[in-house]
């Protein structure tokens, strides 16, 4: 498989993409690449993990021609897409006037975070009398409600939207309504 750019491969689960990629790694390392300069990405921390161990295995098995490859196999870019992205916003992260110490939140860090956040802006808004807040805690509870309000920001997220665009699909749909309630009261 010759790579002369950037090259991506996208498979589904269990089509054997950490085997592909294991094998293209050490064709890299035949050709003389520097393993510090191959950057390798998959998406979960497992899958990393998984790829590194099978490309270390293979090259204790040719220990005396990979000893310099897997002596620094530990510092190559082998990691998730937030990993990468980590290592260089903590080589480059200054020049930005990013904390190079920051920290990557993990999922559970950031669900518990999201939860807090929503929290305080339910109770921030209630404290600010906005009856539209206090009606709909009264529906959902405050653990519904904080639920809900995580999901919808995942989702939105996950579409690549904001909360403004959010808002134009909520003005849609009170036009809707109310179209439709005038044309059931004629």
């Amino acid at each position: 498989m010759p790579f002369e750019r950037n090259t991506v491969v996208w498979a589904s689960a269990g089509t054997g993409k950490t085997r592909k990629l294991v094998e293209v790694y050490l064709e890299l390392l035949e050709r003389g690449v520097d393993p510090l300069r191959i950057v390798a990405v998959t998406f979960t921390e497992r899958a990393a993990a998984e790829m590194r161990d099978r490309i270390r295995s293979a090259l204790d098995a040719r220990q005396s021609q990979w000893l310099k490859a897997t002596s620094i196999l530990a510092a190559a870019p082998i990691s998730t897409i937030h990993g990468f992205c980590g290592i260089l916003l903590r080589e480059h992260g200054m020049e930005l006037g990013i904390d190079p110490a920051f920290s990557i939140l993990d999922e559970q860090q950031s669900l518990d975070l999201a939860r807090e956040a929503a929290r305080e802006t339910i109770r921030q808004e209630i404290r600010n009398g906005n009856e539209a807040v206090e009606n709909i805690f009264r529906d959902f509870g405050l653990i519904g409600l904080v639920d809900t309000l995580v999901s919808i920001g995942y989702w939105l997220n996950s579409l690549g939207n904001d909360v403004q665009w959010l808002k134009a699909r909520i003005e849609d749909q009170r036009i809707a309504a109310a179209k439709v309630e005038q044309e059931v009261g004629d």
